[in-house]
């Protein structure tokens, strides 16, 4: 199984999701980005599309991956089950725990295999099979802090305990 070594940027290993562009397609995926030279070669060698975060683009964080490949599993399989997460491992090759899915953020060190195969309609298809976290930098999920988020009181403001609820009229 090929290898390809490089930063991770934006990596969706804990929960299958959709893009923007098919919000009902949802995947594992992860972009491998800052891919040198030796890594820019193994990938074209195996027929995946290296991409340029173009720094001028305008976009939000535009340029930080530099040359980069995305690799994607399917979430769920053909009779509508979740699929199992792809395997995240440590440097030891030792399995992480579900944290850790949480944890992996972007910039962190790490080895991506894969495989390749062809559809019946003659596409070349790559899968993401595994991620070994060689070098972590730990994503801060806001979501997980025990700071208070509750705001001041707003005098006068909207409540919901007076929201009147009517029937629909239908």
């Amino acid at each position: 199984m090929p290898v390809i070594s490089g930063k991770a940027y934006w990596p969706k290993l804990h929960t299958p999701m959709g893009s923007p562009m098919s919000p009902d397609d949802k995947r594992y995926s992860i972009d491998v980005g800052n891919l040198d030279k030796k890594n820019i070669k193994s990938a074209k060698d195996a027929g995946l599309v290296v991409k340029i975060d173009d720094p001028d683009s305008g976009k939000a964080n535009a340029g930080m991956r530099g040359s980069y490949v995305t690799l994607k599993s399917y979430g769920f399989d053909y009779n509508g089950d979740v699929n199992p997460k792809p395997p995240l491992v440590d440097a030891n090759n030792k399995q992480c725990d579900d944290e850790m899915y949480h944890t992996l953020g972007n910039g962190s060190d790490v080895n991506v295999k894969f495989t390749g195969k062809v559809t019946k309609a003659g596409f070349q298809m790559f899968l993401l099979q595994g991620v070994q976290v060689v070098s972590l930098v730990a994503y801060d999920n806001p979501n997980s802090t025990e700071e208070d988020v509750n705001f001041d009181v707003v005098d006068g403001g909207f409540s919901e305990e007076s929201r009147v609820t009517e029937d629909a009229p239908f």
